[in-house]
């Protein structure tokens, strides 16, 4: 009872404290933030919230096909809100590190509504959960394959926060012939809307819907890893699979996406992409090759 009073806490905290670019419109042409009463909500923190609490509910689903104590979905659950909020935030400081001039600012920034790098997130959400599965005396690796389908699902739900907020996750001048709304226009006093202005000239030039690009992709992973979960396969290849293919689409979306290039004309998130494909193909290799000639 007490894991599901935190999560509704949490969750609670998300909706009406979590990221929140005030005062514009996504894609989705909405009034932002939704109000209640009094009360201001965040678009961003409700599909987060979504993300989670269906992410929660079939882990329990599954828990319980494998026998194991529905606790430790809830306990894994506190883990990825509270490690991957405050990872995803220690992430997007060290990014935006060059322009923090004081410590103040960066406190400002810190619990400031906006600012989350997904890559951080999951990083230290991994390390708390594996904390969590560790105390439980269960193999990290073998849950990391039993939540795969829920990390899709939930980087889903987090993409189309994305897209009704109206953050900076958007792409390059459309080019191609795509109907609304794979390409569409920002409305003025969105985030990205002086950007692309900046740069095309145009306030109402169609672009490239990248946040609808990467939910419909990680959807089609969910459904996947979904039909594969009472399949057999060698422990951690579910999840390195499902890493391989997110770092595709990531680094294919990077492509048309309006982002600064670092080196070799590429950026950070194709870097990142790469890394996620040679650590998940070496795995897998591992596994497949020299496990099997042992």
């Amino acid at each position: 009872m007490i894991y599901k009073i935190i999560i509704g806490i949490l969750l609670a905290a998300l909706v009406v404290f979590g990221p929140d670019w005030r005062y514009v419109d996504g894609f989705i042409k909405i009034d932002h933030p939704a109000m209640l009463g009094w009360l201001k909500l965040s678009t961003y923190g409700i599909m987060m919230a979504v993300g989670f609490l269906t992410a929660n509910f079939l882990l329990q689903k599954e828990f319980r096909r494998l026998q194991y104590d529905e606790k430790l979905a809830d306990r894994i659950l506190i883990g990825a809100i509270v490690g991957g909020l405050l990872g995803s935030k220690i992430a997007f400081i060290i990014e935006q590190y060059a322009d923090i001039h004081s410590f103040s600012q960066m406190i400002d920034m810190f619990f400031s509504g906006g600012g989350l790098t997904w890559y951080g997130g999951l990083i230290v959400a991994a390390g708390v959960i594996i904390f969590f599965i560790k105390r439980e005396k269960l193999s990290a690796l073998h849950i990391a394959d039993v939540v795969t389908p829920m990390l899709a699902s939930g980087y889903g739900f987090g993409r189309l926060g994305c897209l009704i907020s109206g953050d900076g996750c958007y792409g390059q001048k459309c080019d191609l012939n795509l109907p609304v709304p794979f390409c569409d226009s920002f409305p003025r006093g969105a985030a990205p809307w002086s950007e692309i202005v900046r740069q095309y000239g145009d306030p109402g030039v169609l672009v490239y819907n990248t946040p609808l690009f990467e939910a419909l992709a990680s959807f089609s992973f969910f459904v996947l890893f979904w039909a594969l979960r009472k399949k057999e396969f060698p422990l951690g290849v579910k999840v390195f699979s499902f890493l391989i293919l997110h770092a595709i689409v990531r680094f294919l979306v990077e492509i048309i996406r309006l982002n600064p290039e670092n080196v070799f004309g590429m950026t950070q998130g194709q870097f990142i992409s790469i890394g996620l494909i040679l650590i998940g193909l070496t795995y897998i290799g591992k596994v497949f090759i020299l496990d099997k000639k042992a």
